[in-house]
């Protein structure tokens, strides 16, 4: 899926059920890997990053983006 801040994210779920087994699929994995070495930046690793950089979100408003 795109998205942004990150342009690219895995979907592990869809309407809180678990696609294959909920996990980031090797696809994908290699897909990131691949563009990260192309690009020369960590790409999962900012995302991660940026996670632990912004607040709890409310319960009111959407969840921010988590690899699993």
């Amino acid at each position: 899926v795109t998205a942004t801040p990150f342009c690219m994210l895995p979907v592990t779920s869809l309407d809180g059920l678990p696609i294959g087994d909920g996990k980031v699929g090797p696809v994908f994995s290699r897909l990131l890997a691949a563009w990260s070495e192309d690009v020369g930046v960590d790409i999962a690793f900012q995302i991660q990053n940026w996670e632990g950089q912004k607040k709890p979100p409310s319960p009111s408003k959407p969840t921010t983006y988590r690899f699993k």
